[in-house]
């Protein structure tokens, strides 16, 4: 016959261990701040299930002490039952911390031109590991993960996780081999390279509108430094070649999706 006394002994125990899981996800809060209010409001969402899942395991202790029948098995099932509970929170616990020990990096811009105009950004994703770079603006959110560029790198890839338009099109010609045109400099024929950069990735992001970019490395961000729809901005010369970017019109807007698995 079980002694169902253990149940007095072993549940201030047991919630006590949940409770200090729940309250080591409040410190991580805490050490992230407002600085990255998607990651906040993970965490939060996390502490809050760690609070209701304190309040589901009190009761189901209640609930053994008042209907224990004496039976061995009905208590290993309530302390399993408690031990899968602990052990989520503990993942999610692991993961959150990972996450919020690296490193971000946040920055707003505003580009001023016109709203039916999209507007290039490009930039070089580092050689090593995987990196990542968050967009959001108005009813808009776009999250990519990529390393290195065409021809150097890792494992040399751009591939979009999340891609959220509540409103018009925000952005179009997201690339790893970043969308831009060629020109011979002496009227020469041209080396045979195609639209996409070898070194660049980017996308264009429609104008008249503020966006945050958020990148857990420093990334080095360019776009053009005027908003005239006729611009061309040169990015690199190679031999008798120009190679330059210019805004985009809606006429020539691709869907996102279309983009997903374009490299290069």
């Amino acid at each position: 016959m079980t002694d169902f006394s253990i149940i007095h002994y072993k549940q201030p125990k047991a919630l006590a261990e949940l409770k200090a899981k729940t309250n080591e996800l409040q410190n991580i809060v805490e050490t992230i701040g407002n600085e990255n209010s998607e990651l906040r409001q993970a965490v939060d969402d996390a502490f809050n299930k760690g609070k209701q899942l304190e309040s589901q395991v009190a009761a189901s202790f209640t609930e053994i002490e008042e209907l224990a029948s004496g039976t061995e098995l009905q208590l290993s099932k309530a302390f399993a039952e408690f031990h899968a509970v602990s052990n989520s929170v503990t993942q999610e616990i692991n993961r959150l911390t990972s996450i919020s020990n690296g490193h971000y990096y946040e920055q707003n811009i505003y580009l001023p031109g016109s709203s039916d105009i999209f507007y290039p950004l490009w930039w070089v994703f580092p050689k090593k590991g995987v990196s990542t770079v968050t967009i959001t603006g108005s009813k808009f959110l776009l999250e990519l993960e990529g390393n290195g560029a065409v021809w150097s790198g890792e494992g040399r890839f751009m591939e979009i996780k999340r891609y959220i338009e509540k409103r018009k099109q925000s952005v179009t010609h997201v690339y790893h081999g970043l969308y831009r045109k060629r020109r011979s400099v002496d009227g020469s024929p041209l080396r045979f390279e195609g639209d996409h950069s070898t070194s660049y990735s980017g996308l264009y992001l429609r104008g008249d509108c503020g966006y945050r970019i958020t990148t857990n490395w420093n990334i080095d961000l360019n776009r053009q430094k005027g908003y005239s729809p006729t611009m061309k901005t040169i990015i690199r010369t190679s031999g008798n070649t120009e190679y330059y970017v210019h805004p985009l019109t809606r006429t020539e807007v691709r869907p996102v999706v279309a983009d997903a698995l374009a490299y290069s």
